[in-house]
Parts: C-alpha cells; sequence; structure tokens
C-alpha cells in the first residue's frame, strides 16, 4: 500500500465507523456462510475508500479458526494442572485439561505414574470467568474517600498513577535520610527495592513452623521423601492434610498406594474427603482417627514413649545419626556449615546435651508426670479425644512396618499452624528417626518433597537495570499491627538492634525502633487482610499510615484499604516457565490474551513507576525473558544415568510440547536424607537434632523449649478444659479449624460467581454442638471471639469431631453496614485492651477471627536460609457460635 493510500485508509469519519461496528455486528450474529456472501459484495481491503467502511472483508481481520494453547494453572504451593485453552478471535472459549484424550485406548495413558496427567480442578477450569470477570480491577484508581469505601475510588490514567506512587516514594526517600532506610513496608518486586533498605517480613503461615524445626533438626533445605515415594512403603499415615482439597495432583500417588494394598490411616480434627476415600486402617487400628486442634504433639509424645518403653527404637541408628536423644549425649561436629552469627565453622565444635533436655529424659518425665505407662497413654487420650488403645496400636503397627511414611503435604498440614505447630512437626521428625524411617525409601517425617528430585534447572532472569537493588530489614509479619504502632515486634529492643546490625550493617540506636509509613503491595505478595490474621486490628493499625499502594487483580481486602490500585495482567495474560506438580516438570505457561483492559504486566507496572524515579527498568518481552533462561537450562546432576535417553530440547520444541517432564522409577526416587553420612548432616552437630544447640543459643522459641515437647496451646483445648476466660471476660466452648476448600485458592476464585454459585459457603458443626446451641442446617448464625464476629449459614454435620467447628479459608472481608460487634483488642500495641466497636464480617472471612500471635521460634537469620521461619497460629482457636447476635 503506497503512502497516500494509508492516509486515506486511516481517515475514519463517524459515518464509516458505525458501518465498521454495523460489520463487525454481522460477524458476531450470523452463520460463517453468510459473513463469506456479504463480506464478496464489499470492495476488498486494498481498494478501501475514504467514504467506505474499515471492516470490509471480516475474514483479513478475525482469525476465525479455533486454535489450542497449551496453558497452565498455578493451585496453590507445589501444586498445578495443565490446561487446553481453546482461542477464537482473540478470546478464550473452553479450557480443557489434562485427560481429555478419547477414553477408548487411553487406559496407558491414564494409568502412567512416571508421565503424570495433571487434571484440572475446579479451579482450573474456571480460569476463564475468573479472566472474563465483570468484577477485575481493570484501571488505576485513586481512593477520594475514607479507606475502606470503595465508592471513594475513581479512575485514572496510567501516568497519574506512576506520578502520585513516584511522589509517594520521594518523600520516603527524604525520610531515609533521617532513619537510615525507607519506611517502606514493600512485599514483593516493587520499585522502593531500587531507592534504598525498605521493610519486609520474615514469618509464614502455610509452614513456619514446619521450617523452623526441619532447620533446628536436620539443617537447611533438607527435603522429606517425594510423593511417588508412599508406593515404596508399607502404612501410610496421612495426618492433618486434606490432599484431595490443597494438593488434588498428588491423589493418584494415593490412589495407587490404595490400588497395591498399603494400608493407609488418616489423623485429622475432622473425617475429610481424603479420610472418606484413602482411609483403609491397619490391624486394630482404624482409618480414620479424630484428634483436637493443637493436641497433635500429645499424641506423638505418647506414641514415642511407646516405642521407648517397649524399646522398639532403633538404637543404631539414634547412636550414629542423631543427637539428643539419650542423657549426656556428646558429639564432636564434622558439619560443614558456620554458625550465622558468628560464621565460624561447626567443624570440629564438641556438644554435650544438658542435664534433662534429652527427649529419653523428657519421655520419662511423662511416667512421672502419670504415673504409669498407661497414664501416659490415658493422659494423650483425654487431650486428642482418641483412645489410648488406638495410640498405642498406631504406634505398634507404625515400629512394624518396615517402611511408614508419614504423609503431610508440603507444609506438613493443618496441625502445624498451631501455637505449638514447631513442635509437632519436630515430634514427626523425632519418630521418624526413632524407627529410622528419615532415611529410607518408603519412609519419610511428614513433609512431602516439592520435587521427585530431578528437575530440569533454567537461568535466571535477564538484569532490568544495572542499577543496585537494596535488601530489606525484618520483621515478624505476625507483629505487623505491633510495628506499625510502636515499631517493634516480638523481639526485645537489643534482639532487634542486634539483628538489624548483622543483617543490614544499619545501627537503630539505643531506642530501636521500624516506621512504616508507607506500604507497597507489589508482584505477587498476598493480601496482607484476608491472608493474614486478625483484620479488626490490622485496620485499626493501617489508620496510622501515610499511603498504601497495591498491585492487585481483584477487589481484595488490602486493595479496598489502599490509596492507589495498579491493576495487574493475570497468568493467562502472559507467557512464563513455571514449574508442575511437583517440580518435576518444567511447564510453558502460554498466554492466551493480551492483557485486557487496560491492566499491565506487574514488571511494566514497576518499570511505569521506575522511569519516573529516574531509573531506566529493561522492557524485555515474555518471549526475551524465557529465552534467556533457556540459554542456560540444564538437567540436574545424576539424572543422565537414570534416564540416558532423555536429551534438552531446543526453545521453539519447548514451547511447543508446553511441558517436559524427567520421569524417575521408583527404586531411583531422590530421598534427600539418605545423602548424608553420620555427622555430617547440616545442622549445627552434623547429627539429626532431638535437641538444637543453636536454637538454645538464639533464644528466639516463643517457649523456652529447644527439642520435640507437647506444649500446651496458648488459646487451645486446656483452656476450654479449665474454662478460664479470655481478656474479654468470655469463657469460650469451641475450637474452629480453617482448611483449605477445593474451589479457592486463599482468596483468589472466591469473586467467581460459578464457584459461588456451585460451592456454598457455611460453617460446618459437628450435630452434638448444635444441637446444644439449637442450631439447625441453614440457619444464618455468629461465630464471635474476642477479635470479632462473623455471619454465615450453618450446615449440620458428623464430619467435624465434637468440640470443633471448621471455617473455611479464604473468604473476602465483607463488612456489614448496620451489624456491629465489640471486640476486645489492644489498638496501641502496648498491651492496652478494650472494647472496639467493629463490623459484623458477612463475607465470612475466618481471619476476622485468628490472633496474630508469635508462634514456634521465628527468626530473621534462620530466615535467610529457609525464607519461612516463624509459624502462624490459626488452627484450634476459640469461639463461640449463636444464632443469635452476640453483645
Amino acid at each position: 500500500m503506497g503512502k497516500n493510500q494509508g492516509k486515506e485508509t486511516l481517515n475514519i469519519t463517524r459515518r464509516t465507523l458505525l458501518k465498521g461496528s454495523a460489520a463487525l455486528m454481522l460477524t458476531a450474529c450470523t452463520s460463517k456462510k453468510a459473513v463469506e456472501e456479504t463480506a464478496a459484495k464489499e470492495t476488498t481491503v486494498d481498494n478501501i475508500t475514504e467514504n467506505q467502511p474499515l471492516i470490509q472483508n471480516p475474514e483479513a481481520v478475525f482469525d476465525t479458526s479455533l486454535k489450542v494453547v497449551n496453558t497452565h494453572h498455578r493451585i496453590h504451593c507445589h501444586g498445578s494442572c495443565m490446561l487446553k485453552a481453546y482461542v477464537k478471535n482473540g478470546r478464550l472459549v473452553n479450557l480443557t485439561s489434562m485427560g481429555d484424550i478419547p477414553r477408548e485406548n487411553s487406559k496407558e495413558k491414564d494409568e502412567d505414574l512416571f508421565m503424570r496427567q495433571r487434571r484440572a480442578c475446579p479451579r482450573g477450569l474456571s480460569e476463564k470467568k475468573r479472566l472474563y470477570a465483570p468484577n477485575r480491577i481493570k484501571y488505576p484508581m485513586k481512593q477520594t474517600k475514607e479507606r475502606g469505601d470503595i465508592t471513594g475510588f475513581v479512575r485514572i490514567s496510567w501516568e497519574e498513577a506512576a506520578k502520585t506512587v513516584a511522589s509517594y516514594l520521594k518523600e520516603m526517600q527524604e525520610r531515609q535520610k533521617e532513619l537510615g532506610y525507607l519506611p517502606i513496608f514493600a512485599t514483593g518486586n516493587s520499585p522502593a527495592k531500587y531507592l534504598g533498605t525498605t521493610l519486609d517480613i520474615y514469618g509464614h503461615h502455610s509452614a513456619g513452623n514446619q521450617m523452623d524445626a526441619m532447620y533446628a533438626a536436620l539443617g537447611p533445605k533438607v527435603q522429606g521423601n517425594p510423593a511417588i515415594d508412599i508406593l515404596n512403603s508399607k502404612l501410610i499415615i496421612i495426618w492433618s492434610t486434606d490432599t484431595r482439597t490443597t494438593q488434588p495432583h498428588l491423589t493418584f500417588f494415593l490412589t495407587k498406594a490404595k490400588e497395591a494394598g498399603i494400608p493407609i490411616v488418616v489423623v485429622d480434627s475432622r473425617f475429610t474427603d481424603t479420610a472418606a476415600t484413602y482411609s483403609t486402617g491397619i490391624g486394630k487400628v482404624p482409618g480414620f482417627i479424630a484428634v483436637r486442634p493443637g493436641t497433635d504433639s500429645a499424641m506423638l509424645a505418647a506414641m514415642a514413649y511407646v516405642l521407648y518403653k517397649k524399646k522398639l527404637y532403633n538404637e543404631k541408628f539414634l547412636k550414629e545419626y542423631t543427637f539428643g536423644f539419650f542423657p549426656n549425649d556428646t558429639v564432636t561436629s564434622n558439619s560443614n556449615i558456620e554458625n550465622p552469627v558468628t560464621k565460624t565453622l561447626y567443624k570440629g565444635q564438641t556438644f554435650t546435651v544438658p542435664a534433662g533436655e534429652s527427649f529419653a529424659e523428657y519421655l520419662e518425665s511423662l511416667e512421672k508426670q502419670y504415673k504409669d505407662y498407661k497414664g501416659v497413654l490415658n493422659w494423650a487420650a483425654s487431650l486428642t479425644g482418641t483412645t489410648a488403645e488406638i495410640i498405642e496400636n498406631l504406634a505398634l503397627e507404625y515400629c512394624k512396618a518396615s517402611a511408614a511414611a508419614f504423609f503431610c503435604g508440603w507444609t506438613t498440614g493443618g496441625a502445624q499452624r498451631t501455637n505449638n505447630g514447631l513442635y509437632y512437626s519436630w515430634f514427626l521428625i523425632a519418630l521418624a528417626a526413632m524407627t529410622g524411617n528419615i532415611s529410607r525409601r518408603g519412609g519419610g517425617f511428614g513433609m512431602i518433597a516439592p520435587s521427585d528430585g530431578y528437575k530440569i534447572k533454567i537461568g535466571s532472569n535477564p538484569p532490568l537495570t544495572d542499577a543496585k537493588k537494596y535488601g530489606s530489614i525484618k520483621f515478624s509479619i505476625f507483629s505487623l499491627p505491633e510495628v506499625i504502632l510502636t515499631g517493634r515486634d516480638a523481639r526485645t529492643a537489643e534482639q532487634l538492634r542486634d539483628d538489624v546490625k548483622l543483617l543490614n550493617n544499619i545501627d537503630l540506636g539505643n531506642d530501636p525502633r521500624l516506621h512504616i509509613e508507607m506500604v507497597i503491595k507489589g508482584e505477587g505478595s498476598g493480601d496482607f487482610f484476608t491472608q493474614k490474621a486478625n483484620i479488626n486490628r490490622k485496620i485499626e493499625a493501617f489508620k496510622k499510615v501515610k499511603y498504601v499502594v497495591c498491585y492487585e487483580q481483584q477487589m481484595s481486602t488490602t486493595a479496598k484499604y489502599s490509596d492507589i490500585i495498579l491493576p495487574a495482567a493475570m497468568n493467562l495474560e502472559q507467557t512464563f516457565f513455571t514449574y508442575g506438580q511437583m517440580n518435576c516438570e518444567l511447564d510453558v505457561a502460554h498466554k492466551v490474551s493480551e492483557p485486557l483492559y487496560d491492566c499491565k504486566l506487574d514488571r511494566e507496572i514497576t518499570r511505569l513507576i521506575c522511569k519516573e524515579l529516574g531509573i531506566e527498568l529493561k522492557n524485555y518481552t515474555d518471549e526475551e525473558i524465557m529465552k534467556a533462561q533457556w540459554e542456560k537450562a540444564e538437567f540436574p546432576k545424576g539424572y543422565a544415568e537414570i534416564n540416558p535417553k532423555r536429551t534438552m530440547p531446543d526453545f521453539d520444541t519447548i514451547m511447543q510440547m508446553g511441558e517436559y517432564q524427567l520421569p524417575t522409577p521408583l527404586d531411583k526416587t531422590y530421598i534427600d536424607t539418605m545423602n548424608y553420612k553420620p555427622g555430617e548432616f547440616p545442622t549445627d552437630t552434623g547429627r539429626i537434632n532431638f535437641y538444637s544447640p543453636y536454637m538454645a543459643m538464639r533464644q528466639r522459641a516463643q517457649h523456652p523449649v529447644y527439642g520435640p515437647r507437647y506444649i500446651p496451646s496458648k488459646e487451645g483445648y486446656e483452656t476450654i478444659q479449665k474454662k478460664e476466660k479470655s481478656r474479654k471476660g468470655v469463657a469460650y466452648g469451641l475450637q474452629f479449624i480453617t482448611p483449605h476448600v477445593i474451589h479457592r485458592a486463599h482468596s483468589t476464585f472466591d469473586t467467581v460467581p460459578l464457584l459461588q454459585d456451585t460451592y456454598d459457603n457455611y460453617v460446618e458443626i459437628s450435630d452434638a454442638d448444635a444441637k446444644t446451641r439449637g442450631i439447625k442446617t441453614g440457619n444464618i448464625v455468629y461465630v464471635y471471639n474476642d477479635y470479632g464476629c462473623i455471619k454465615l449459614p450453618a450446615l449440620v454435620s458428623s464430619r467435624p469431631m465434637p468440640g470443633v467447628i471448621v471455617i473455611n479459608e479464604g473468604r473476602i472481608y465483607n463488612p456489614s453496614s448496620e451489624e456491629t460487634y465489640t471486640a476486645y483488642f489492644d489498638v496501641t500495641g502496648k498491651g492496652e485492651y478494650k472494647e472496639i466497636v467493629t463490623p459484623v464480617d458477612l463475607g465470612a472471612c475466618v481471619s476476622t477471627l485468628t490472633v496474630d500471635m508469635e508462634s514456634g521460634a521465628g527468626d530473621p537469620v534462620t530466615h535467610q536460609f529457609t525464607n519461612k521461619s516463624g509459624g502462624f497460629a490459626a488452627s484450634g482457636n476459640l469461639c463461640e457460635i449463636s444464632i443469635k447476635k452476640p453483645n
């Protein structure tokens, strides 16, 4: 087309636009044949004149063929499925998943253990609804009223948004001159990271307690057995995890294990779908064992006691591989790691377990406290709600099996998210060590490795800029309100100052405090309110923060309480490499659409703001980033010996394939703990620790206990037993648990109408508890405690054990404009508790009821190695439920 022709073509009048729109409508509403006939009557593209519509030939504009695009859906941590996206005219019209092959002659593929199909759950199959959801964040928005009032948001341009956020950041830079750091709590990837040292968190809601136990007992980065290894087991104990919901891709292994006749026992506080589907029992042990939340470690302590008293433990293994089991145990370390505080090697140092601190002495102390063998079992039975006989028989069956696996998911389940979850996780390690199952095929200590052990390693992203990227000062996420209000978390002033000196080389002075004057929730950093504890208290604390900026896709609670919302693109609007269900698969997540509306990729949002700050970030395409990653892709060490025929595909091939698996035979699965010789574990002692000298030295555990012990929960069943009153003066009679559900990934998918219509939201209550409170299925009830009140329908069920109610995790907070509730908590951060009038939460977000207490042994020094130090205490907390609204 010539130069003048181009000008003529772009000269669009209102008349031509209307005619073009008519052609568009015709394309959408008539058959393909009719469209072709209409197009044939019009002039061709080459003959367009000024007064003719642009859309002369719809076939020249629209791609009417159906394209099938391989893409990917992320469920939760270490869970995913492969999707097939059907795209027409640039729009996603349908989604199917692995397993959509014809039924005839498909058995071999369906049954393949090593080239697994990852079929979509309801979340994956509803990605289309989420992509085109009318309530997506579509444009940059600015709050013009009080935070939390969504009617105050107005649309602004990207230019105004970038300039506004940049002005906030420049103001914080001025404060940096006084403080020595930026008073910005910056999560994810954000522009603040290029300006100076910011504030960020340590602590992890999913796995903090488990990771602290593993670091203390096994050392950094030591992994559990892979999920597929349960097919080598002779007994599987699924403890406190509903695999069908949280990691449905693992249910295939459980199905195969059950088909193979491997006995399965499920321990939980409710009769889960996993228990209903897979539990078989063994000998005198039933398939399902119900235990009260927060008492799991009492049951494990009693099981360890049975093995100890009957001398059924592996003494040779304990003496060669462990430290702290026997009294006066003394070892000289052969560990190759260094003390992270002093920077001195542990190798050559001698450690002795203090008197009274060995595990054997602890087990003997239980007998002294509860009189005799039977007394210890009865103690555990009275706490857990199961029987002494079941506890004893499970211990004996566990010991008797030649290979027995604790199977607790990637984060050792809900029992780990309790006030004593650190010790529950450590008890699993202890029992596995006592029996030798900790370093054995078919064994395992609960934590499921997020990989079969072998995965393609890809290179890093190409650098976006030559500008320096700064680190951050860490504070505990569980003390966020305290830090905002007082500048301190749970550490002493001396500990805070020492940590910041050690990790950041910044001296906070004699009165060390951390100032949070701005919050920026950057790329992929969750919802501070819905996914963290104690929403009402956070809302009060956030009133003290000057600026809040949020990258977001939906109107989350954090977005509602922001000043600026920046609309981020979704996963289906970008192409990237990602690891699959258990990291042994590399996936290509192809985009099916360009970013809709005025949404932008996270890195593009950061680039626009950085430009206003005078920092140039490179504008790479998705493909440029992936090519740079693939240039350095390699097979893991040792895999070539397992599968010499497997070769590395080139870039174009991997992009077309969509996924690449590294299958591993059952006798070659990677068992991390089998790689360490006696004395060479990466711990301080070089052994598997029943007592941790490092943890004792750091003094960061919330209880001064440095090995597996039963510690009563701060809010738990013993509180109910003793009829203790809360600070508000209420003796609560129920515990609640907060399981994940099949139709949400935290709060993601909570706003998808299809899923809302399919899955009801309710509080599940046992028949016995419902009867005493006059509650029937369908009644609208209030669930409340000191921290807040939620309102939702009740479901009376035989699934929860008496004394326990179930409130599913992930609902978005929706405060009532009419109903209020008087909560009772500290709004100063100084321990000054008082009555606070809060709205009743109609969204039934369980974080309205959870308490932001410290749990486990959170430590920013440990966090360097685990990225997850410090645990969450939500499961088993106290509440009450009623039809009548509480005062």
